[in-house]
């Protein structure tokens, strides 16, 4: 929703430089399709296989649009991806009060099959009381077109993975 940078250590400096590495809508993504969806009878797993895919890319900041970044090409705001895409998601209730929850999408663009976009999502939402709730949280993304600098300086495409734990209070009025 906000602006992320990467801090990088420039040498004579005492202060790290500030990188723009992602901006509101940049990346944003969309993803628009037509197929078959199995869902079992207790609303806990469903999957959706879809051969017709839609997927576009968006990077609406100017600076990041303008080196490349996210996989649309320079200069431009918008990539468009035609393919075929899997999806599906499952929820469980462990013991009372501890839910569990995955979803994943996996996407094929159909001029570089059989490379495949993967994010991937897991949940763990905890009611501790009614006062208090947890949710701990971790996503794995791997996106072929997705070049990212890495700590010593190389370029190169990598998994992106991003761990959340919160805990909330809640008040009732």
């Amino acid at each position: 929703m906000d602006e992320g940078f990467k801090l990088e250590n420039v040498q004579g400096s005492d202060e790290p430089d500030r990188i723009l590495i992602s901006d509101f809508m940049s990346p944003g993504y969309l993803q628009a399709s037509v197929g078959l969806t199995y869902r079992d009878k207790k609303k806990s797993f469903n999957t959706t296989v879809a051969p017709f895919t839609g997927r576009f890319t968006f990077v609406l900041n100017d600076s990041l649009s303008s080196v490349g970044s996210f996989g649309v090409e320079a200069n431009e705001s918008v990539r468009s991806e035609a393919g075929i895409s899997w999806t599906g998601s499952y929820r469980k209730d462990v013991v009372k009060n501890v839910k569990v929850q995955t979803a994943f999408n996996f996407f094929s663009n159909y001029e570089k099959f059989p490379n495949t976009v993967v994010n991937l999502e897991a949940g763990l939402n905890m009611k501790v009381n009614n006062f208090i709730s947890s949710n701990i949280s971790s996503q794995l993304i791997y996106d072929d077109d997705v070049i990212l600098t890495r700590n010593d300086g190389s370029r190169g495409r990598d998994v992106q993975l991003k761990n959340v734990i919160n805990v909330g209070f809640t008040l009732v009025f």
